[in-house]
Order: C-alpha cells, then structure tokens, then sequence
C-alpha cells in the first residue's frame, strides 16, 4: 500500500471514529434501559447475536437493526417477536 493510500485511510478512520464511538455509545444506554425493548437488546447481546444475525431473524434490514440496538428508531413488532424468539424471551400480556 502506497504512504498516501495509508494517510487517506487513516484520515477515513479518524473522521468516522467520533461517530462510531457514540453510536457504540447509545447501543450501551439502550441496552440499560429498564423496558421490553432494553430486556431483549441484553438478551441478544449476552446471546452474542451479531447484527446481520439479528437482522435476518427478524426480517429486517441491518440498518434497520442498527437503528434499534442504538435505541434510534422502533422495532416492527413482529421483527420483535421473532428476535424474543431466537433468544428463548417469553413475554406475555399484560393482564
């Protein structure tokens, strides 16, 4: 690789870092939060599912499932259900 290949790339990385550091950020928070969707974000997460996974599992797409594991945007419900699914969440009604 050529010095000014590297230097662009490093330039690259160093202005998308900031972004990917909070991003990362808000995927820590969401996953704190004390709800239904904060529950099944630590579930797939201790349950190590990676996001084309989680993605595929619910039928939706990865930009789609970034947007959710970040707290950025809702979940379909049934993309909801499906991932519970996968990591054996059994949730009910409310009565």
């Amino acid at each position: 690789m050529k010095e000014e290949d590297i230097e662009r790339v490093d330039a690259l990385i160093a202005a998308e870092l900031p972004d990917l550091v909070a991003q990362d950020q808000r995927r820590v928070d969401a996953r704190k939060e004390n709800t239904v969707s904060g529950q099944l974000r630590r579930a797939l997460h201790e349950a190590g599912i990676r996001q084309r996974d989680g993605a595929a599992a619910a039928g939706i797409s990865i930009k789609e499932y970034a947007a959710w594991t970040a707290g950025d945007a809702p979940m379909p419900t049934t993309a909801f259900d499906r991932l519970a699914e996968l990591v054996h969440l059994h949730l009910s009604p409310a009565d």
